[in-house]
């Protein structure tokens, strides 16, 4: 593995621990009605976080070369990536869903962090 691969993947998992962060801090204060939402820090570092953490991962995809498909348990992840970003926009946004969406965000995560560990073999004819 090279260096760089080893570098991208130690940023992407602090990337993954700081966006986990960020979205329960704004969900707390979004249930106090807390006036620091409305900064502009806060409405900016969350998107910058999440671009970084797209890009890591996929720095992490061209250096492993895949020449085919993905595997399965990656396409399975980017799946939950994009349900995580409609079920966190819902959550922030939407307030008679909320505690669904916090659940469903929360659980694609989840969902995430497993394929990420695991990897376990996984057709997409299976999904």
């Amino acid at each position: 593995m090279s260096t760089l691969f080893v570098l991208l993947k130690h940023l992407h998992v602090w990337l993954v621990l700081l966006s986990l962060g960020l979205f329960c801090i704004r969900l707390s204060w979004l249930n106090k009605h807390s006036h620091l939402l409305k900064r502009r820090l806060v409405k900016i570092l969350p998107h910058a976080v999440d671009t970084l953490l797209a890009l890591t991962g996929l720095g992490m995809l061209l250096l492993l070369n895949y020449q085919s498909a993905m595997p399965g348990w990656l396409s399975l992840k980017l799946f939950l990536l994009l349900a995580y970003i409609v079920f966190g926009w819902l959550a922030m946004h939407r307030k008679p869903l909320r505690k669904l969406t916090i659940a469903l965000a929360l659980g694609c995560f989840a969902g995430m962090i497993y394929l990420a560990v695991n990897k376990p073999l996984i057709s997409v004819f299976d999904l």
